[in-house]
């Protein structure tokens, strides 16, 4: 048998009728390779039981088959990567996504895979029934940045466009356009700031960000931290756009930002090394710390010096994920940011987490950062891996990741990594990625 496969593969050439089979290499695998078995389908291609496809009339690689009850001849192992047959791309490793199994429920989009196409809602199409499993999920890298380069944070404009900060090698802020390729927009730098931090819009097109003296181990003592208001309104017509709002002079760490009340015009702000919470009025250009629990704070020895990290305010509770401790929390809030009642565990996850989204439901995607992984974390603090894995290259080192807010890309998650910057493991150069969540979201 494997000393024949090469002839029975002309003679399955010669069988389908094609006069174009020519007695050419169709597929040749690398020495290590057992080509065990294989069939041909009615298009002349052949799936051998690895699964790999070879095409006998065109010389070409032979391809790994993507994970398809009707090519896959064991559907319960799924095939380990997946792989466009009609393109030259790159494979992906579905390892890298654990939640797109073989699932009894069908997809709700129709892929086209011999042309580049926007998925289409099969309810256009009534006549046509889903597929009895689901596709994989797809990741498209949106900008990749220098190994010198670690991306911070990210917010969405609503006109879809992505700012992101760059914690190093400079301060600065860039918008990506995630619906075209093309390079980051570099909208601002901060020359006195070591690097960028958390941002947040608190009205339309106006965005604030932290900027950042903290020095990496821990900082000791208060640094030249500010907050700057960014109006991209200003920038697209080409403006003056950015204003300092107030420097934190008590700050140590100033990380995760999200707003509190956009008609005050009030920001909330976790400082990492000291534990605790600053609210931050944009109008009157003043802060005061509100909260202060070790719920915040880095109490457990270890390498990982940073307490609060990500926090976001939902229906009247702020969340915040503490690096130190591995756990998501929540707690009741006041108007002023106070906290209202007791500090809450959403889940303790025993790993280093960073900063996150949280939907409408309280579910949350939460990046790991040096675990090079996207946690999901339910409402009702049931948790799982979404996307990555340690060795990933793709998410290595996850720092933060928000949802798009047009028609268009509403199930679409933005991520962003340092390029393992902070772990010193798989550097690659901080990018932003977009991954389609759909399916986790219903």
């Amino acid at each position: 048998m494997l000393y024949i496969k090469a002839s029975s593969l002309l003679l399955a050439g010669l069988i389908c009728g094609s006069a174009s089979a020519q007695p050419s290499r169709p597929a040749h695998y690398s020495d290590a390779t057992w080509d065990e078995n294989f069939a041909v389908r009615r298009n002349g291609q052949h799936p051998n039981e690895a699964v790999h496809q070879a095409y006998p009339f065109r010389p070409r690689e032979s391809y790994l088959v993507p994970n398809l009850p009707w090519a896959n001849p064991y559907p319960a192992r799924p095939a380990p990567y997946q792989v466009d047959p009609y393109r030259p791309r790159e494979p992906v490793h579905i390892s890298e996504f654990p939640w797109a199994r073989l699932h009894p429920s069908g997809p709700a989009y129709p892929v086209d895979p011999y042309r580049s196409r926007e998925p289409i809602p099969y309810s256009k199409y009534p006549s046509v029934k889903p597929f009895p499993h689901p596709s994989h999920p797809t990741t498209r890298t949106l900008a990749h940045f220098s190994n010198a380069t670690w991306v911070e944070n990210i917010a969405v404009r609503s006109n879809g466009q992505l700012l992101v900060t760059t914690f190093l090698p400079e301060a600065s802020v860039y918008q990506i356009d995630p619906f075209r390729s093309r390079d980051p927009v570099l909208v601002s730098t901060f020359p006195t700031e070591k690097g960028c931090a958390g941002i947040a819009e608190l009205a339309h097109d106006e965005f604030f960000v932290i900027g950042s003296t903290a020095s990496l181990p821990r900082s000791k003592t208060p640094n030249n931290n500010a907050v700057y208001k960014i109006d991209m309104a200003a920038f697209d017509a080409g403006r003056a756009h950015v204003t300092k709002v107030v420097e934190l002079t008590n700050a140590l760490a100033p990380n995760g930002m999200t707003a509190l009340d956009k008609r005050a015009g009030t920001l909330l702000i976790g400082d990492a090394f000291q534990g605790c919470v600053y609210l931050v009025d944009t109008v009157a250009g003043t802060y005061r710390k509100v909260q202060d629990d070790n719920t915040m704070k880095a109490t457990i020895p270890g390498p990982v010096t940073g307490g609060i990290n990500g926090l976001h305010v939902l229906d009247g509770k702020l969340y915040f994920t503490n690096s130190n401790h591995g756990t998501l929390y929540k707690v009741a809030i006041h108007k002023d940011g106070t906290a209202a009642g007791p500090y809450e565990v959403v889940s303790d996850r025993h790993t280093l987490l960073d900063d996150f989204t949280v939907t409408k439901k309280g579910d949350a995607f939460i990046a790991t950062n040096s675990g090079n992984t996207i946690e999901f974390v339910k409402a009702d603090g049931f948790a799982s891996l979404f996307a990555g894995n340690a060795n990933s290259v793709l998410f290595s080192g996850t720092t933060a990741m928000q949802f798009g807010r047009t028609k268009s890309d509403g199930g679409v998650l933005y991520v962003t990594t340092d390029g393992g910057l902070a772990s010193g493991k798989n550097i690659s150069g901080g990018k932003v990625v977009a991954v389609d969540a759909r399916r986790s979201r219903q």
